[in-house]
């Protein structure tokens, strides 16, 4: 018997001894390893549940099997999709929540958009398929492909909508909102006839699902026009909200769908060599104006005969003040006050173009090496860099869980 406690005794000793040599082993390899590669790791730890509040979502691409086409159409790609509570930017990575294979035999890429409380996936396994994932990770539903829906951003309203054979004539499209609660539908032909010059856009519908707005804001013959509808569901009638603008020479605009409200910047422009397009650089003078649709009443904010202003922002949050880029120096972004009549350099805020403003912080990406993602803090000026692992990565948008 104590032969037998001894063998065991020495067995024991040997176990514990191999694990402590595979835990330093393990330590010491770990030492040794890039620093950036243990970032990385610690960047897409998975994360399952999902609290209440607003989320900004990242998508990132790798290249996990190149195919050998010339064009990269027959690559395997891995996408990963990441989402950063905005309570904690500043203290926290983005977490990935799902990484899904983009096979060698689907053309084009995965394309993800937000679509109320998760995010529409274009080209899911097929080029002609679309699924809704969300911010768990879990694809909900699939179905045939689709790039004219939406839903409300409580996910409660989807709207669906097709456009005649031939829109460069007739402008006119069917509309199905769904009320994803009740089950109940309603489907409406309109035409946007003699006003919409190519396809309007962004689409939205209101929380309530009451008014689907449509804002298109590119046009030919003459310059750009700025039109604006509002679709009431339940009726059908259209509003032609652009008529409150007074002037083909509204270029550019922001729509604010709680408070009804557009900030719209009219100015002249030129071509200049290179540019993409006749009317791409406005020039001054520049006049800045908030139009209230809901009473009709216009207020200018901020007339410059020296400057010329581009790429309006109104405050998400209802406050009275808005951002706008310096049309002169390219993306140098500008908070500016309704109470302020001029924009000078007390006024700036961050350098970068604007992909979205939510809450106190506005995601902005550097145009210049199209690797960084910099969030900016509109109160404080705060800056976070996000950085992912990845080949290629994009903000995919907010999406607000409640």
């Amino acid at each position: 018997m104590k032969s037998f406690h001894t063998l065991l005794f020495l067995i024991v000793i040997v176990l514990v001894g191999g694990l402590g040599f595979m835990y330093w082993a393990s330590s010491v390899d770990q030492a040794v390893q890039p620093i950036a590669e243990v970032a990385e790791v610690d960047q897409v730890e998975e994360v399952a549940e999902v609290d209440p509040g607003t989320y900004l979502v990242f998508e990132s691409s790798l290249v996990s099997d190149p195919g050998t086409e010339a064009r990269a159409n027959d690559n395997t790609e891995t996408y990963t999709y990441y989402r950063l509570w905005v309570d904690e930017i500043g203290t926290a990575q983005p977490q990935s929540f799902t990484e899904i294979v983009h096979p060698a035999s689907v053309a084009g890429g995965l394309t993800a958009e937000v679509y109320g409380q998760g995010l529409l996936l274009h080209r899911y396994q097929d080029e002609s398929q679309d699924a809704v994932l969300s911010l768990t990770g879990e694809i909900l539903s699939t179905s045939d492909q689709n790039w004219d829906r939406f839903r409300s951003k409580n996910g409660r309203y989807e709207v669906t909508h097709t456009f005649g054979p031939d829109i460069a004539d007739t402008d006119s499209a069917t509309m199905r909102v769904e009320d994803l609660e009740t089950g109940e539908v309603i489907e409406r032909t309109y035409s946007f006839a003699e006003v919409a010059l190519g396809w309007p856009g962004p689409h939205e519908i209101s929380d309530d699902g009451k008014y689907v707005y449509f804002v298109q804001t590119c046009g030919c013959d003459g310059g750009p026009l700025t039109a604006a509808w509002e679709v009431n569901t339940a009726t059908g009638e259209i509003i032609e909200l652009h008529e409150l603008f007074d002037s083909d020479g509204w270029r550019q605009n922001s729509f604010d769908l709680e408070t009804k409200r557009f900030l719209v910047i009219a100015s002249d422009s030129e071509q200049r060599e290179n540019d993409m397009g006749p009317y791409s650089h406005p020039i001054a003078p520049a006049l800045i104006r908030l139009i209230d649709t809901t009473s009709s009443v216009s207020t200018d904010l901020v007339l410059d005969d020296e400057q010329a202003w581009m790429s309006p922002w109104l405050d998400p949050e209802g406050d009275e003040r808005y951002i706008v880029s310096s049309a002169a120096e390219s993306y140098r972004q500008y908070l500016v006050k309704f109470t302020d009549d001029e924009i000078t350099e007390q006024n700036y805020l961050t350098t970068g173009y604007i992909m979205d403003w939510v809450g106190d912080w506005i995601v902005t990406r550097d145009l210049e090496t199209q690797k960084v993602i910099t969030l900016v803090n509109v109160e404080t000026s705060e800056q976070v860099v996000i950085e992912l692992p990845a080949d290629r990565f994009n903000y995919v948008g907010s999406v607000v869980i409640d």
